[in-house]
């Protein structure tokens, strides 16, 4: 669709000279080891995601062996309300997402005049129309295939959907998501805790789609 509709063609943005371009070769090995983190914390604050799932199984298996079932319930009733904590929290700072999309927005046109906003305009059309593409051809059929109710998916998913778009930041979706999936399509707690973070952890089509019309 990029390659067809060139919504870049003839734009010309600054950008700062600062940022160094980095030429890392990805081997096997090196990214087998790179699974294991050095710390949890560590893995956190750097965005590792295979570390931070690896840290996770971890700590689940060791949460399995423990013999006393009243520790093991303490430890996921804890975790279950550390988990609706920091959705609250983050429903919080996404709620002002917007208002920085917005000065972004106002930095970029006030740098490159407002010419910028047609081919900037025309980027983000080409990259929902792909992404309308990718669901028509292949979320599609793969619901129809495992017998999912489009319709009901569709009216029970448009407000993250919703969410997602004016935050610019399908995270922010995540919480509204997973309550959709469980209360209103009526799917186990445990599946849809499971299915939806992993999901969000390795299947990135949409962020593909994204880096390649960038």
């Amino acid at each position: 669709m990029v390659n067809i509709t060139k919504p870049g063609k003839g734009t010309h943005i600054e950008h700062s000279d600062n940022v160094s371009a980095t030429n890392n070769t990805i081997t096997w090995d090196g990214e087998l080891f790179k699974i294991v983190p050095k710390s949890f914390f560590a893995a956190a604050v750097d965005g590792e995601i295979l570390q931070i799932v690896f840290c996770a199984l971890m700590f689940a298996i060791g949460l399995c062996k423990v013999p006393s079932r009243n520790v093991r319930q303490a430890m996921i009733s804890f975790l279950h309300a550390l988990s609706e904590t920091m959705f609250k929290v983050t429903g919080l700072v996404m709620n002002y997402a917007p208002i920085g999309i917005g000065f972004s927005i106002a930095a970029t046109v006030g740098k490159n005049g407002l010419g910028v906003l047609v081919s900037l305009g025309k980027l983000v059309g080409v990259l929902y129309g792909t992404l309308a593409i990718f669901i028509i051809v292949v979320f599609v059929p793969i619901m129809l295939i495992s017998r999912v109710p489009v319709k009901k998916f569709f009216l029970t998913t448009w407000q993250p959907f919703l969410l997602a778009f004016t935050t610019a930041s399908s995270e922010s979706a995540l919480p509204k998501a997973m309550e959709c999936l469980e209360h209103k399509m009526g799917i186990p707690k445990k599946i849809v805790g499971f299915v939806i973070p992993t999901g969000y952890s390795f299947n990135l089509d949409g962020t593909i789609c994204r880096l390649e019309s960038n």
